[in-house]
């Protein structure tokens, strides 16, 4: 009678996590961001507004919940990769 128990205990507890495993993996394909496609040419337009920290967040939680908040690290990074973009051309 234990070993029945113990089985299904088991089969839930896999279950459970299969399904937590789910949840997890669709939250982050659904709140990352869409991948952007750069036509020839383009121009990187930066429209800054609110408050700009120094350096990033360390805490996840701040993270998620400040949303689009940039720093300068993000800002400098974001140029670097527009200069070695082909596509950008101002």
């Amino acid at each position: 009678m234990a070993s029945k128990t113990v089985k299904i205990f088991a089969v839930i507890l896999v279950t459970l996590m299969i399904l937590f495993g789910l949840m997890v993996f669709a939250f982050f394909q659904l709140t990352r961001p869409a991948k952007i496609q750069v036509l020839n040419d383009s121009v990187l337009e930066l429209s800054i507004g609110g408050e700009i920290t120094e350096l990033p967040s360390s805490s996840p939680l701040k993270q998620l919940i400040s949303g689009e908040e940039i720093s300068l690290f993000d800002m400098r990074r974001l140029f670097l990769g527009a200069a070695q973009d082909e596509n950008i051309s101002a």
